[in-house]
Parts: C-alpha cells; sequence; structure tokens
C-alpha cells in the first residue's frame, strides 16, 4: 500500500513505538513523507544519539521537496487559511506539495484539529480535482 505523504503525528508515533502507528508503516511498501515533516522531527531531537535515530529512520522514506510553485501555493494557502482556519506554515508547505503530487496526507486523527481540516480535507469537489485528501489511518 502506498500510503502518499505521512505526515509528523504518525512518524513521531513509529518513533516513540507505538503500535498502531508501527503496524501501519509495515503496511507502506513506498514510506514518503516531505522535507518539512523531517525537518520538525530533527527539531525536537533532544541530544545527537536521538538525532542519529531520526536519521536512520528517516533512511527508509522518500522525502518530497517542494518546488517553486508549491511555495507560491503554500503561499496562498496559509493567506487563505491562517487567520480563518488556524493553520501553520509548515502544514501549507506540505498541502501544497500532495496538491501538487496528487497525493494523500496521512495524518494520526487526534492531531487534526477542526480548524485545520478545511486545508487537508477540502470539499469534495475540490478534492476530486486536486486528487488531495485526508486520510485518517491510526
Amino acid at each position: 500500500m502506498n500510503s502518499g505523504i505521512l505526515d509528523r503525528s504518525i512518524l513521531i508515533d513509529c518513533l516513540r513505538g507505538r503500535p498502531p502507528a508501527v503496524a501501519f508503516l509495515a503496511t507502506q511498501s513506498r514510506p514518503a513523507t516531505h522535507v518539512m515533516v523531517a525537518a520538525e522531527l530533527y527539531a525536537g531531537a533532544r541530544d545527537k544519539p536521538e538525532q542519529g535515530q531520526i536519521e536512520s529512520f528517516l533512511a527508509g522514506f522518500t522525502l518530497h521537496a517542494p518546488t517553486e510553485q508549491d511555495a507560491l501555493t503554500a503561499l496562498t494557502l496559509y493567506k487563505q487559511y491562517h487567520l480563518s482556519h488556524g493553520v501553520d506554515w509548515p502544514d501549507c508547505q506540505i498541502a501544497a506539495t500532495a496538491m501538487r503530487l496528487e497525493s494523500r496526507l496521512s495524518r494520526r486523527t487526534q492531531s487534526i484539529s477542526p480548524r485545520s481540516r478545511a486545508l487537508v480535507s477540502p470539499d469534495p469537489t475540490e478534492s476530486r480535482k486536486t486528487g488531495t485528501h485526508l486520510l485518517v489511518c491510526v
């Protein structure tokens, strides 16, 4: 199964050894994430050994990077949703890349606030056009 882009909530749960996330990751034939997610994981490292653990973990992932157009799309999303839905800049970058790749963005259910749902799970009409969906998986 190809999950699309895995967000930080799932990867953090995997690094913490949480069984639902680890089991979900084990079903992925080609796990992928975004470089913004990788940076967020590194930012959370408390010491060199933990940073090394993150580096080893991410070695098994395809890392998607934003293009210039993704950055411009992210800026549009940020202007549209930051004040009304409280989304942050990293989530806009990740969503813009997922939209370009026509890929799902997989996040843990508990990490989705009602305010951010509109960004990662647009109305069904928009979802069909962009291929961007919300996959609640763990």
